[in-house]
């Protein structure tokens, strides 16, 4: 697949999840339109007010980029917009740090073969670790947990994650799938699929501090990604933290589309 239809590809997989995410939280406002997505919260954390799939022309994209803050005063809450390459306009970015945007940092896109003939990466986490399926209220309320201590996310984020992670677990057989991974009796990593079009999306690997450095993370990752096999896809990708690339490129995914992100306020 070309770098420019993969960059499309991922954007239209992450507006699925965040449009899952917001459509199972209370008092959610959501935009899903061919020209723009955006989610608007009452979680003050920028992930849950984010905007993606930007196809608009020099004029409209100022008018949006102004009512996209307007929103967020009436809110109250930090906003997050992701640029990805082949968004329009093509300053984009420009015009967003004109208006008072920071660019937080550029997270390396990333994409796997899932192929027939294409090796997936071995399970590496050992005989004392077990993955499941996240399929019950009480599951996702410990799936939460781990991810949110993970990285240090508040009760506030905690408690918004918790309905998609709910909602979620209704449908294990579904197209988003939540994971946890068990030590010795304890869930210490999560991860979860998203599964559309084709194209399995990797979202929420997270491993617990005590726990890191085990190969849990991996682990978790490649379950994922059999399930999304699995599924009919052809196609993995992510969008990795820094301290996360090793980890992919190791399991096989390269860096294929930048994603730049920009928050308001600054």
């Amino acid at each position: 697949m070309r770098d420019d239809a993969l960059a499309a590809s991922m954007e239209r997989n992450l507006r699925y999840v965040l449009g899952e995410l917001a459509r199972a939280l209370p008092g959610a406002e959501l935009y899903d339109g061919p020209e723009l997505f955006w989610m608007l919260t009452p979680v003050a954390f920028r992930l849950f007010n984010s905007l993606t799939g930007t196809r608009l022309d020099q004029r409209t994209s100022d008018f949006e980029i102004a009512a996209a803050k307007e929103r967020a005063r009436r809110k109250d809450v930090e906003i997050l917009w992701w640029l990805f390459p082949g968004d329009t306009p093509a300053d984009l970015g420009e015009r967003l740090a004109a208006a008072g945007f920071r660019h937080v940092k550029t997270s390396p896109g990333m994409a796997l073969e899932l192929g027939d003939d294409s090796p997936l990466p071995v399970d590496c986490a050992g005989k004392d670790a077990t993955i499941a399926t996240i399929s019950t209220d009480g599951l996702a309320r410990e799936w939460c947990d781990v991810l949110c201590t993970t990285f240090a996310f508040s009760k506030q984020v905690r408690d918004g994650y918790l309905p998609f992670a709910i909602s979620s677990a209704a449908n294990p057989a579904g197209t988003i799938r939540n994971y946890g991974l068990w030590s010795n009796g304890e869930m210490v990593a999560t991860s979860t699929l998203a599964f559309r079009d084709g194209i399995a999306g990797i979202y929420n690997v997270a491993t617990l501090p005590q726990a890191q450095r085990r190969g849990f993370g991996a682990a978790v990752t490649a379950h994922a990604l059999r399930d999304g096999r699995q599924l009919g896809a052809s196609l993995a990708v992510l969008q990795s933290t820094d301290a996360g690339v090793n980890v992919y490129h190791r399991l096989g995914f390269r860096e294929r589309a930048p994603v730049d992100l920009f928050r308001w306020p600054p």
